[in-house]
């Protein structure tokens, strides 16, 4: 009897085992079909082809690689990556290079760390499981990034582990990108992009992330670069070309982002709400950072904005019974501007600025700022930059300021260099 009980275990376990830990002739349509059998919190399968080697498959969780083997007659059994980072391929390799080193009497430890850079995702898997989701977390727009990424960088990188591009292959990308015709400011912007990615995957601890490859990858120069701000008389004549602008809004907006130095998707989205008339101070939500910015208002924007205010309603073709939600609504929808160009470009061909951008009045700000001697750092805090690098492209003093600056070493040097007739 009890011999009977015992056998009827014996049969119980050995088929726990069986399902538990299967082997078969593992490829894409098997691994694809491989499931957790019900109740079962796990399944382990043995590659045939390539023993030692096996799959591990949890439930709930993922799947990964693992090899056993035995060195010095101790048993070893060790992850080799996840099976979404590592392909059945890549698992084969390294098993197999594990086997020629037994057979060599030499110990496979060393293999299997260097292995793990398998466990590093590609570019293109960081892009879309952790970047983007990451910055859709907190900006604003990310077109721009993604037009980056999906033009250039993933087409270039995208194929590679993290932790296989180099310094080397960024040098590499950046001069075909030079040699393809693009500007220098446009070629910075990838390394600025790239170097961002892997701050933020050593930030996170991405496996086998060591080292940022851009680090010491030089940003081009770009002596072509323009910066323009306007001069008195120029804003004097965009002011008086605005007066019979076919947009009626247009003739606020203008002053308004001389006025504060926003940029002109924070200005077509402000909303009554974010105004605090009391305090005289206008909350953007949410700025191209992702971070809130207070905006003080000068007198001249407090009492354009009441004015706005005032005068919007007779501006609109419909009142909302619920009142006017936006400081710039499209007269016609009620609802913010999604595009202000016509009514721009008409206005800045007749004050004769052709080529004038909205965002030059966002310059024209900062530099009229800094001519007055504001510092630096109360400019940077007034845009609502991060970087202090950012806020010094702006900083282009006037020569008459220049000037002024000057004459300093020549009340120095009045005693000693006298001024000939």
């Amino acid at each position: 009897m009890g011999f009977c009980i015992f056998w009827n275990l014996k049969d119980i376990f050995i088929n726990f085992l069986k399902e538990l830990f299967m082997q078969m002739y593992l490829d894409k349509q098997s691994l694809a079909n491989l499931t957790v059998p019900s109740g079962k919190a796990r399944l382990t399968v043995s590659d045939k082809a390539c023993p030692g080697l096996s799959i591990e498959i949890r439930n709930p969780g993922g799947s990964s690689w693992r090899i056993r083997y035995s060195y010095q007659k101790i048993q070893h059994c060790i992850t080799i990556g996840k099976a979404g980072d590592v392909s059945l391929d890549e698992a084969r390799q390294i098993g197999f290079m594990v086997k020629k080193l037994l057979l060599k009497k030499e110990d496979p430890s060393q293999v299997l760390s260097q292995s793990k850079a398998h466990s590093s995702p590609t570019f293109s898997q960081f892009i879309e499981k952790n970047y983007l989701p990451h910055i859709r977390s907190y900006k604003r727009c990310v077109s721009a990034d993604e037009t980056l990424l999906d033009n250039h960088l993933i087409p270039s990188f995208g194929h590679l582990k993290m932790s296989q591009i180099t310094r080397y292959q960024v040098v590499q990308f950046l001069q075909s990108k030079v040699s393809a015709g693009y500007k220098p400011g446009y070629c910075n912007r990838f390394l600025v992009l790239l170097s961002f990615c892997f701050n933020l995957a050593l930030k996170w601890e991405v496996p086998e992330i060591k080292q940022n490859p851009v680090k010491g990858v030089d940003l081009l120069k770009n002596l072509n670069k323009t910066e323009r701000f306007l001069q008195a008389a120029e804003i004097q004549s965009l002011l008086n070309a605005l007066e019979s602008n076919p947009n009626p809004l247009l003739k606020y907006f203008v002053p308004l982002a001389l006025l504060t130095g926003a940029r002109k998707r924070e200005l077509l989205d402000a909303r009554w709400s974010d105004i605090d008339f009391e305090s005289k101070v206008w909350r953007i939500p949410m700025t191209k950072s992702g971070r809130p910015l207070n905006v003080p208002l000068t007198p001249q924007a407090f009492h354009l904005l009441l004015h706005l205010q005032s005068q919007l309603p007779s501006l609109l073709e419909t009142t909302p019974k619920e009142g006017v939600e936006w400081v710039f609504p499209n007269p016609k929808t009620n609802r913010p501007f999604v595009s202000i160009f016509n009514a721009w470009n008409t206005a800045r061909n007749k004050a004769g600025l052709v080529g004038l951008r909205i965002h030059d009045l966002r310059h024209s700000f900062a530099s009229a700022l800094v001519n007055h001697g504001v510092p630096i750092y109360d400019v940077q805090k007034l845009l609502g930059h991060q970087s202090i690098k950012t806020t010094e492209r702006y900083s282009h003093l006037s020569p008459e300021r220049l000037r002024q600056s000057a004459s300093a070493a020549s009340t120095f040097y009045a005693n000693l260099i006298p001024m000939t007739s």
